[in-house]
């Protein structure tokens, strides 16, 4: 009978464990094209329908061992404090909502991230170090399906990949696979290379020495491949740079022993540098076609134009907004809600008309610029705490390892370091997030060996409490999982089926969508806000001042009307949730204006001026607003003057910017009276 007692246990051990192996392969591998965000929602998706089914097996642990048993771990102070932080951020957060669930595309608010941290734990009293192989071994095996899937999809493979013209990027440009962002394939794929090459199990080497090398290659092209169709150019700075820094490890190490092969190593490391040297220059005028030479190109010669790079215009909001908010920042994930308040008048992007003065950045894309914006010197503090405990482990454990252990600890050395690198020209998304936080747990969850057991929290509670929280808690999961599962899943759908009837014109079922987005999430702002700019755009397909009989004119008044009301309410309530973007204000100014023109009420246009001048007043280093104000105040107000205000202002900001310019000099010349003696 025990016997049968310890394989249940081991079966419902085995099965709580079989999650964390189900979220190493789903996170990265899936995405779902009938949702609107394609790959983000998916992978949250999996994150915590698999974080909950663990939770729900944890739950019937304790059901059938009414008991509760912790491990105890050296360092958890530090999650604790890094928890304490991000709880503090979204308590004070310019912006609850985004804090918790996270910007709409990203979701990476506190909820993910708490999960993630809920991942760490769960390493750390489920899993020991001799289950550490098989997590790396799953994780390359992932990787190396997604770098297949890049390749392929970079043949153009599959029909799958084209998205339908609806994504943001080609595949034969930049390779995103199944990641969604070829910035974050590359760091992803980058980690797994080191990985790749460092980490290897003993036990395969025995018998199959010739093939595991054959393998070994095969994969390492196909990952260098792959990582380069990216184009990413940070991942291949992390690339680097990491190398260097696991060299430096190992040569403090062994630099007792390197003596009789330094010249040995200097001529390798020499004639390789020679034949890259020569592939480069023969193979120069191909190399101008890859998609990583391009961008490079691009962003020199925006530098050669005077013109600084977006990020580092970025880094400068952060700063500024840093300032502003020193100890807790503005909130956990609001880079996006605070930047327009802190734009720099020097941000530049090339693009299509007026696209840098209509883009508002994610994130400042570098995490720990964006971290110290958004949480403040305390969040940051925190995480450098959580990166220095895991690094300092890893690192003294590799210099006390024997030569057969030692490549275990390397390969996590290096494919942390991608990350910290990476993210230091960049923002970071689901899938390297979760990576990260798996590297994390083992240094967290080898750390608890050195805790003495005895020291471990065990607790048996009483039969009748056990029923009680067991009810409590699945109540709780059925909660969680209709909030954070179901809702947004089906408000991204049904956003999604919105937006392609748009595209087929079919006006009654985008609405019907739309309103269903709406009643599933009902309080994220972007989706009214893209219902609202789909009624204005309806109704502007009504035409009053057209030939027809009065009462023709009437009813398509009449509805012109109700479109334009409607989109207004659903402004006023994207208002009411994110109060942070000037666009919102912008587009509810025109809507206004529109509804005063149709209806002859000058109420409308006071209304249009009020938010026209909220839209100025929340970027006031973007010229665009200024400049669609001054428009208006001539046209639709003959205000002049105030106009020819406005658009110096405009050009102040941003002197390359023509349209102010050409209008200003509209201006001058039909009015000659305003026109400044000492232009």
């Amino acid at each position: 009978m025990p016997k049968s007692k310890d394989k249940k246990d081991n079966l419902i051990d085995r099965i709580i464990k079989l999650h964390l192996y189900l979220l190493i392969l789903f996170i990265p591998l899936i995405f779902f094209i009938n949702t609107e965000t394609i790959f983000s929602l998916p992978k949250l998706i999996a994150l915590r329908v698999f974080s909950i089914s663990a939770v729900f097996f944890i739950l019937f642990k304790y059901f059938k061992t009414e008991k509760i048993v912790f491990k105890k771990t050296k360092g958890l102070w530090i999650l604790g404090l890094w928890t304490l932080s991000l709880v503090l951020s979204t308590i004070f957060s310019i912006n609850h909502f985004t804090s918790i669930f996270g910007q709409y595309g990203r979701f990476q608010g506190f909820l993910t991230i708490f999960n993630f941290l809920l991942i760490t734990i769960f390493v750390t009293q489920f899993f020991q170090k001799k289950d550490f192989g098989k997590i790396i071994n799953f994780s390359i095996f992932t990787a190396t399906l997604v770098a297949l899937y890049g390749l392929l999809q970079y043949f153009n493979f599959f029909d799958l990949i084209h998205f339908n013209g609806l994504w943001s990027d080609s595949p034969q440009n930049r390779v995103f696979s199944t990641v969604g962002h070829a910035n974050h394939l590359g760091a992803y794929l980058s980690a797994h290379l080191l990985l790749l090459i460092y980490y290897k199990n003993p036990q395969t080497l025995k018998d199959k020495k010739y093939l595991k090398i054959v393998s070994l290659l095969l994969l390492i092209v196909l990952f260098i491949t792959v990582i380069i169709l990216t184009a990413s150019r940070g991942a291949l700075v992390a690339l680097v740079i990491s190398t260097i820094f696991l060299l430096i490890l190992k040569f403090i190490k062994y630099r007792n022993h390197f003596k009789p092969k330094t010249y040995k190593i200097l001529i390798i490391s020499f004639s390789i540098l020679v034949l890259v040297g020569l592939i480069t220059y023969i193979y120069k005028d191909n190399l101008q076609k890859l998609s990583i030479v391009s961008r490079t190109n691009q962003t020199i010669e925006v530098i050669q134009k005077g013109h600084i790079p977006d990020r580092i215009s970025f880094l400068e909001s952060a700063w500024k907004i840093f300032i502003d908010h020193p100890l807790l920042g503005t909130g956990l994930s609001t880079f996006r809600d605070a930047y327009s308040m802190y734009r720099q008048a020097n941000f530049y992007i090339e693009g299509p008309g007026n696209a840098m003065y209509i883009t508002t950045p994610e994130s400042a894309h570098n995490l720990y610029a964006d971290i110290l914006a958004t949480q403040g010197i305390f969040g940051l503090i925190a995480y450098l705490i959580l990166i220095a405990f895991t690094l300092d482990f890893f690192i003294r454990k590799y210099h006390q390892a024997n030569l057969e252990d030692e490549k275990y600890y390397l390969a996590l050395i290096g494919a942390l370091s991608i990350f910290l690198v990476q993210t230091l020209l960049n923002f970071t998304d689901l899938t390297n997030a979760f990576l990260f936080y798996l590297i994390i747990s083992l240094a967290f969850s080898e750390a608890s060996a050195v805790v003495e057991r005895s020291r471990n929290f065990e607790l048996k509670v009483p039969s009748f409490l056990v029923y009680i929280s067991t009810f409590i808690f699945l109540l709780a999961l059925l909660m969680i999982f209709n909030f954070s599962v179901l809702s947004p899943a089906k408000a991204d759908f049904y956003l999604k089926k919105a937006n392609m009837e748009v595209l087929q014109g079919q006006a009654d079922l985008a609405d019907y969508y739309y309103q269903k987005a709406i009643e599933a999430f009902p309080y994220e702002y972007s989706i009214y806000q893209s219902y609202a700019d789909f009624l204005v755009q309806t109704g502007s397909q009504i035409q009053v001042d057209s030939p027809g009989n009065e009462s023709d004119i009437v009813v398509a008044s009449s509805q012109k009307v109700k479109y334009l009301e409607k989109s207004i309410d659903n402004y006023l309530k994207a208002i009411e949730l994110n109060n942070h973007y000037p666009s919102t204000d912008h587009n509810l100014a025109l809507t206004y204006l529109e509804l005063a023109k149709v209806t002859k009420e000058e109420e409308y246009k006071n209304l249009s001026k009020q938010y026209y001048i909220s839209a100025v007043n929340k970027s006031p280093n973007n010229p665009r607003y200024l400049y669609e104000y001054a428009r208006k105040l001539h046209s639709d107000w003959g205000d002049i003057e105030n106009s020819i205000k406005l658009l110096k202002k405009a050009i102040e900001i941003a002197p390359s910017y023509q349209e102010p310019q050409d209008y200003l000099n509209f201006l001058y010349k039909n009015y000659p009276i305003f026109q400044n003696p000492f232009k």
